[in-house]
């Protein structure tokens, strides 16, 4: 078997985002007006010290930067690292005290660089790494600053796993708190899906230990809004669940319009036991992987009608944690330059549609993936996706986004918050759907003065 392709660097090569193209007829063109910041932002000097005295953990002037190299020359005032809850309870008052607009990072990833910024300060929770696992497995609390093979590992090691991406090195925080889409979903759901306890620093310095039955509306709101708002979480508490094997698969399909209407009728539907993904490169290459929480016998019977349509497929099994390597392609992830745009697609694709979605796929420098839901896996805000596509480019033809982003839009119904994009339109009724009122509210009573804020936040 080939080596396993990364989520991302299947795919082409990248550069600058530019102006999404409209969303479906649903959502509306333009947003309403945002409040404006009660905030000033900056750290100068005298206030940065009081913040190091503040805090037991370092406190530096430079950052180390983020996933994304479009990013890489963004400034922050100065990158504190908390080294418990407490230091983060300290951070925020010292915010409050001298007006200092936040930004929390976990693991980086963020596609439009909002783990960091130009005037204020980065809470970076890389130190907040702890994973503890309960007795009987049933149960992990897993800091917000661990990394997905982290948490891979450390339960692994108790025969256990939780749904997780496929980038090894994505913090555990931005991934819960915007869904989190990987090859377990249709058997276990998002990440955020598992979540069942977030600890939580809130703008006013507060710890709040939030679930289902304590400050329900927050934590409701913080599985699925996304990194960097409301609050700090600082602590995530998960279900486990018993995964010793998985058997997979992988290959290829020929007639790339073909190939996604064999893949869009069968990859929803199948056995929920098995994610299925599809992938276009713009020079005609149309791969197909997926994973079975079940035998390979089983999974050989279930891809029998990805056999008829053409596709030539190998199969194996392997222990779970090895195989999620497997698909991160390591254990690692070096930084890279992208640009991304995604949507939501409730119904399957005319024919039409996939045509010139394909001729337009050969005419960019751009790849396309398509993820399957049904099952456990719904999107957060958009519960009848059938499936998303990112649209992404690893060599800069942003045009080439927006084409193919252009040719779908009219048969989608939203975006994936967690491949956030700085030029969408419509983007919080792409993003949020008809939770948006309620995740507003929400803003409005744990954080009225906008302490947590970005181009996209609620």
């Amino acid at each position: 078997m080939s080596a396993p392709l990364d989520r991302r660097r299947f795919l082409l090569a990248a550069a600058a985002l530019a102006v999404g193209a409209p969303e479906a007829a649903a959502m509306p063109a333009r947003d309403w007006a945002v409040p404006a910041p009660r905030r000033a932002g900056g750290a100068g000097p005298r206030a940065l010290r009081d913040l190091a005295r503040r805090v037991r953990g370092p406190v530096l002037r430079h950052d180390r930067g983020v996933y994304n190299l479009r990013y890489a020359g963004v400034r922050p005032d100065a990158v504190v690292h908390p080294l418990d809850g407490h230091d983060v309870q300290a951070v925020l008052r010292w915010a409050d005290r001298h007006d200092v607009r936040l930004a929390a990072r976990s693991g980086g990833h963020s596609y439009a660089g909002y783990s960091t910024l130009d005037e204020g300060v980065v809470v970076d929770l890389r130190r907040l790494h702890g994973i503890s696992v309960h007795r009987g497995a049933s149960r992990a609390s897993i800091g917000a600053g661990a990394h997905a093979i982290e948490v891979v590992d450390a339960l692994g090691r108790h025969g256990g796993a939780v749904p997780l991406g496929s980038c090894p090195t994505v913090g555990i925080g931005g991934l819960a708190l915007g869904g989190g889409y990987g090859l377990a979903a249709r058997a276990w759901g998002l990440t955020a899906d598992e979540v069942v306890a977030i600890t939580v620093v809130t703008p006013d310095g507060k710890r709040r230990h939030v679930d289902a039955h304590h400050h329900a509306d927050l934590f409701r709101a913080l599985r699925g809004a996304g990194g960097g708002n409301f609050g700090i979480a600082t602590r995530f508490e998960l279900r486990v669940h018993h995964a010793p094997r998985a058997a997979f698969f992988r290959g290829s399909l020929p007639g790339a319009a073909d190939a996604i209407a064999a893949w869009q009728a069968w990859a929803p539907e199948t056995d929920p036991r098995l994610t299925a993904l599809l992938q276009l490169g713009s020079d005609g290459a149309v791969n197909v992987l997926g994973q079975y929480l079940g035998s390979e016998a089983e999974l050989s019977r279930l891809l029998a009608p990805l056999r008829r349509a053409g596709a030539s497929l190998t199969t194996g099994t392997s222990a779970y944690g090895p195989l999620q390597v497997r698909w991160a392609n390591g254990r690692t992830s070096a930084r890279t330059r992208f640009s991304a745009k995604s949507h939501y697609v409730p119904h399957a694709l005319p024919a039409h549609t996939r045509e010139r979605l394909v001729a337009e796929l050969a005419r960019s420098r751009c790849s396309l993936l398509f993820d399957a839901y049904g099952g456990a896996a719904t999107a957060i805000h958009h519960r009848d996706a059938r499936y998303s596509i990112q649209y992404l480019t690893y060599d800069g033809d942003t045009a080439g986004l927006r084409r193919l982003h252009a040719i779908v839009a009219p048969h989608a119904n939203g975006a994936y918050v967690n491949y956030v994009d700085p030029h969408l339109r419509g983007w919080r009724r792409a993003y949020y759907g008809r939770d948006l009122a309620r995740l507003e509210a929400v803003r409005e009573r744990y954080d009225p003065d906008r302490r947590f804020r970005f181009p996209r936040s609620i």
